[in-house]
């Protein structure tokens, strides 16, 4: 059970940096001459420039939840940073959800534990003091909410989880206790006996898509549990979910999380300050925006009663649930370019008064890097303020190689490594190039000449990861739906095209003939059309396949490829060729 210390941390507070203005109510006073003159008044909003450090002040805030809002690169990370500082300061404990690994020198620094959720695993299917039955219905809502499931496609996964757990000792769906824990693997094995016993092939089809799906789950993060939530009770503990391969994966992971911390959370005492944050970086990513009550939004309504607070992070505060913006005291908003985000953020802020989201609009249009507005319970009145860094910061010196395995594991840009390591220059990890601790490839593709590495592996390799990932890319700058499966279930990625599922595969060119043949069988029943996209030096090998449409490499890179999809969804640019796909009969 998480346990986390009931002594009020008196006096703490989060610097949120140099005071520039705020917005105050003013009286114009306007002489009228005339028969009988006069003085008229009228209030009017103004910006009144104000002096010296801006804290936040937990202990005196309605309740200690924070949205920070805004567009990339104006300081958002900066921000988090020093609340982190100012947490580990005043000896709280927090529980930081990094997708992309941002934070980890800071939280490595602070002498923070980092993990990486795709190894530090949370067995879905533990009944974690839940009867059967009620387990049953969480995956069941969890996997519908994610996936969009229809009502057969839940009707028959609940019934499947039911299997799966009699199989390991189940009695009824009122026991709380079985002999073992199933695992998504079970599962996906139950899942492959109903496919084999269905009646239909109505049924087949519908039990073959949800098996696909589920399928991305069958990894370390999902199939044991590798994470004791008491563990996360004192100092920062950080989950970087860069490792994971689908939005889905790190949803599920995040909810799942959050719903063993939820149900810890009500065995501590009620009442004192705020003794835990839950920190969600890129919240766009992490956390669902439908109505329905989700585990962040349950941890927002009730946290303050046990000391839990929450700082939430986004691109766009407009997209998330209403309930969680309705019970945040505090709300910072850095500058965004969007006008349906900047309507949203100045209402907001302005507490619905028409005249004071005028005067706030007007001044987002003009906040700078490093600058954001500020307004909560107690401070009543918008505050912009200058982001600072804050002092007394010394990272801890660790080996190159360390630090290289741990963000190298997918493919890394070499400058975002570096800068990442805090390096100066890339000589150490062009060492570790030479030496064999890291693999290289380098591309030349519409942004300028492009060098990535990434930890060395047999299968599959960096050049097909970072094709992959260019692949999926393209797609989504498209507006075409897709998701990388990359494993023995499916392509490396799958999308829908007018109603037609695809099958994209990127080929080094390293296969055997008689194993691209029997990957082409295999899914040529489950997809309408089959991609391959080819190492342009090994195009000729694959020029004799039939019923595949073949692409080159470098056609990913020069938009060539990205043309004949647009061909293909009807909507070719103007000027462009959208015939340079071969179609082989």
């Amino acid at each position: 059970m998480l346990k986390i210390e009931t002594e009020e941390k008196a006096g703490f507070r989060l610097l949120l940096g140099d005071a520039v203005c705020s917005l105050v109510l003013r009286r114009n006073f306007t002489y009228r001459q005339g028969a009988m003159p006069r003085v008229e008044s009228e209030l009017h909003n103004s910006w009144k420039r104000r002096d010296g450090k801006l804290y936040l002040e937990p202990a005196a805030e309605a309740n200690p939840h924070i949205i920070i809002t805004g567009m990339s690169g104006f300081g958002k990370s900066t921000l988090f940073r020093s609340m982190l500082t100012d947490i580990k300061a005043a000896s709280l404990a927090a529980i930081v959800f990094d997708p992309h690994n941002e934070h980890s020198g800071t939280i490595t620094a602070l002498g923070g534990n980092v993990r990486e959720a795709s190894h530090s695993g949370i067995n879905l299917l533990d009944l974690d003091g839940a009867t059967v039955g009620e387990r049953i219905s969480e995956l069941t809502a969890l996997f519908r909410n994610t996936y969009s499931l229809g009502y057969i496609q839940s009707t028959k996964l609940s019934a499947c989880l039911w299997y799966t757990y009699r199989k390991f000792g189940a009695a009824s769906r009122q026991s709380t206790t079985i002999e073992s824990q199933p695992t998504i693997r079970d599962l996906l094995t139950e899942l492959s006996v109903f496919i084999t016993n269905s009646k239909s092939a109505a049924e087949t089809n519908t039990l073959v898509h949800l098996r696909d799906r589920l399928s991305l789950l069958n990894t370390p993060a999902f199939n044991r549990n590798a994470v004791r939530v008491e563990s996360l009770s004192q100092g920062i503990n950080s989950f970087s979910l860069s490792g994971m391969k689908s939005s889905e994966g790190r949803m599920i992971y995040i909810t799942e999380l959050l719903k063993r911390l939820y149900s810890t959370m009500h065995g501590q005492p009620i009442g004192g300050a705020v003794r835990l944050y839950i920190m969600i970086d890129e919240a766009q990513f992490l956390i669902s925006n439908t109505d329905e009550g989700t585990e962040i939004t349950k941890l927002i309504e009730e946290g303050r009663k046990y000391g839990v607070g929450v700082v939430v992070v986004t691109h766009a505060a407009s997209k998330l649930n209403r309930q969680i913006t309705a019970n945040a005291s505090t709300f910072i908003a850095f500058y965004s370019r969007e006008p349906q985000e900047i309507a949203y953020t100045s209402k907001l802020i302005a507490n619905g008064d028409s005249a004071k989201a005028q005067a706030v609009t007007s001044k987002m249009g003009h906040l700078g890097k490093h600058e954001a507005m500020v307004v909560s319970t107690r401070i009543r009145s918008p505050t912009v303020f200058r982001t600072v860094v804050t002092g007394g910061l010394t990272v801890v010196a660790r080996p190159y190689h360390f630090d290289m395995r741990r963000l190298a594991e997918r493919p890394i840009r070499l400058e975002e490594l570096r800068d990442a390591m805090g390096l100066t220059d890339d000589a150490p990890i062009d060492d570790a190039i030479a030496s064999g601790q890291l693999s290289s490839f380098e591309i030349d593709s519409g942004q300028g000449h492009e060098m990535w590495v990434m930890v060395p592996k047999v299968s599959p390799g960096i050049e097909h990861e970072v094709y992959v990932g260019k692949i999926s890319a393209m797609l989504d700058s498209l507006g075409v739906h897709n998701r990388i499966i990359d494993n023995a279930h499916g392509p490396d990625v799958s999308c829908r095209i007018k109603g037609k599922e695809i099958a994209v595969e990127y080929e080094t060119g390293k296969k055997s003939p008689e194993e691209t043949m029997m990957m082409i069988a295999r899914r040529r029943p489950k997809y309408d059309s089959i991609i391959f996209i080819v190492n342009d030096q090994k195009l000729e090998k694959y020029a004799s396949i039939k019923g595949i449409t073949l692409f080159k490499a470098s056609d990913v890179l020069n938009g060539n490829m990205s043309a004949a999809i647009r061909a293909l969804m009807g909507s070719p640019e103007r000027g462009e060729d959208a015939g340079n796909d071969k179609e082989h009969e």
